[in-house]
Formats: structure tokens, C-alpha cells, sequence
């Protein structure tokens, strides 16, 4: 149970109700640092598209990788049949539970856990704006999932695209290039980015999220800033977990993974 002095109940804070203070504020006042009206790089795929799409059937290839992507509600993106130069690498993959959890002393803050699940991932991914989301002349498909007894098709949601990562690799005397292959997702919190360059497979996970806010009380600093007179922001961790069934060298493979101990030394 939660328990505050009868004298914290009378501390008063002049809390404005116009929430303008928590969005961007670009001050014209300030004036245009130089340069700063120039767009930002972008990738282009000169000479046409290094990868092959069916929409169809949602099959990928791209250089010596190929897979099939599928959709839920519940996860959103799953990839399946993911192989190397015909082999298969993995038979699925694809995000299980995305988590928040929240610090604090007083209710609000210190009983707070999200279960993103609950709230059906696949349902908040948005259309993408070519350009700001991503780069231009990428590929684009819709996402289709049922909510009561309607279908719901949310618009240019998933893409496709090669971006260079910006290593100098391909000076290298090898048969390697600089570049990855990425399909992407962005929902309200998570952000998953598969990535396929040419001899291994790797995931990119990024929460962009927002504040959660509680009530700001002068003992609560080690939980949180206090970011107006009134309202603090809370501390809170990211738990993102994945599921992935490997394939390699056939389906009777087991998987080992070693426990790494801080251990104190006099």
C-alpha cells in the first residue's frame, strides 16, 4: 500500500491546462541555421529494383535470400521459409510480446505493464509516407485484417527497399557489397526492420514510443524528470521478445545459449 504525509496532499502546483508545451515548438523568432532548409540524403535504385516482389503470393527474392511474409492481427509481420541459396535457414520468425513496464511510488506509475499483444500490434500499423517514413521509390503493399464483422485494409503499411549502410565494404577485394535488403513494419511503439545483406540475417527493433506522465511529487526524482510543474515522466523498460524456428541443416537441430556471470574479484 501507498502512503504519502497528509502534507503532501496540500502542495499545489500552477499546472497550465494548455498542452502546447509538450509538442514541437520551432521558434521563427530564433531565425534558419544555414543549410538547414536542404532535404536530407536518400536512396535511389538506380537502374531498377535489385529484389522481385509477388504480391500474391507475398514472395521475396533478393540476391541469394528468399521468403514468404505473412500478417496477423495479434503480431503483425511474420516471415516464414526463409532460405540461403536454397537452403532453408528458418522456418519462422516473427515477434512474440512487446512489453512496457513502469517505475514509480505512487499507483499510477508503479503498476503500469503493457502487454502490446493485448492490444492486437498488427491493428496499428498506419500508412507510410514515401519520403518520411522511407525512402523514395520503394515497394509498398497493403495490410488486411478482420475486426467484427468487417475487413479492415490499411494502405501502403508494409515495404520493401535497398539502402546502402553507409561502410565503405565494397572496396574490399570480395565478392561482398555494402548493401542491405530491408522489409519494414512501424507500428505505434515497435518498429521491427528485417534486414538481409549477403551472408547473414539480422533484426533491427526500435521503440519509438511517447510519455507516459504521472503526478509530480518532490521525492519521486529517482523514478522519473519532472518535465512541467505538475507531471513527471516514467522511468520505464522495453521487453521485446522473437521467435525464431531455425532450420539449419535440417529440422533435427537443437539450440544452446550460454549464461554469462558478472562475478567480483577481490
Amino acid at each position: 500500500m501507498f502512503r504519502f504525509p497528509a502534507s503532501d496532499l496540500n502542495v499545489k502546483y500552477q499546472q497550465t491546462l494548455d498542452a502546447s508545451w509538450a509538442l514541437f515548438d520551432l521558434k521563427s523568432e530564433l531565425g534558419v541555421r544555414e543549410l538547414e532548409d536542404r532535404f536530407a540524403p536518400s536512396s535511389l535504385e538506380i537502374g531498377g529494383k535489385p529484389y522481385k516482389f509477388d504480391k500474391e503470393q507475398n514472395y521475396v527474392e533478393y540476391i541469394r535470400w528468399t521468403l514468404y511474409i505473412s500478417f496477423t492481427r495479434t503480431l503483425g509481420i511474420i516471415f516464414y521459409d526463409i532460405r540461403l541459396k536454397g537452403e532453408r535457414i528458418l522456418y519462422k520468425m516473427s515477434i512474440q510480446e512487446a512489453t512496457a513496464q513502469y517505475g514509480g511510488n505512487q499507483r499510477k506509475a508503479a503498476n503500469t505493464v503493457y502487454h502490446d499483444t493485448y492490444y492486437s500490434l498488427g491493428t496499428n500499423i498506419g500508412t507510410l509516407v514515401e519520403g518520411f517514413d522511407c525512402p523514395w521509390g520503394l515497394t509498398f503493399w497493403n495490410i488486411t485484417y478482420h475486426e467484427g464483422n468487417k475487413t479492415i485494409v490499411n494502405e501502403d503499411s508494409l515495404h520493401i527497399f535497398e539502402a546502402d549502410t553507409g561502410y565503405p565494404l565494397s572496396r574490399h577485394p570480395t565478392d561482398s557489397s555494402n548493401n542491405y535488403g530491408f522489409t519494414n513494419l512501424v507500428t505505434v511503439k515497435v518498429h521491427v526492420r528485417l534486414l538481409l545483406p549477403h551472408r547473414f540475417l539480422g533484426v533491427i527493433v526500435r521503440a519509438p514510443g511517447y510519455l507516459q506522465s504521472s503526478f509530480y511529487y518532490p521525492d519521486q526524482g529517482k523514478w522519473g524528470a519532472r518535465i512541467q510543474q505538475a507531471t513527471q515522466r516514467s522511468l520505464h523498460d522495453h521487453t521485446i521478445t522473437f521467435k525464431g524456428d531455425f532450420d539449419i541443416l535440417g529440422t533435427s537441430n537443437s539450440f544452446q545459449a550460454p549464461e554469462i556471470k558478472a562475478v567480483n574479484h577481490s
